[in-house]
């Protein structure tokens, strides 16, 4: 077998994660594909956002966003139970 071994998945990840930072980081300095993707974040967003209405709906659960973010930037929710 040529003397080579077979990479380990954790090799395999950091590959594929470094392609896919350098793909984004292609696309960020894109003038054309950075505005593209930018809007297109925006409808998914918005998706996604009509979807988490439509769950809260069906669970009946209640969304505090009050205290929405974490020290690190990423958003913070918590689930109570319907009032």
């Amino acid at each position: 077998m040529n003397g080579m071994q077979p990479k380990t998945d954790a090799e395999w990840q950091a590959e594929s994660d470094a392609r896919t930072l350098t793909e984004a980081e292609l696309i960020k300095s894109d003038p054309v594909r950075h505005p593209k993707a930018q809007n297109a974040a925006r409808i998914l967003l918005e998706q996604k956002q009509k979807e988490i209405e439509d769950l809260k709906k069906i669970s009946g659960a209640k969304i505090d966003y009050s205290k929405s973010m974490n020290k690190d930037g990423s958003l913070k929710a918590t689930v109570g139970e319907k009032k």
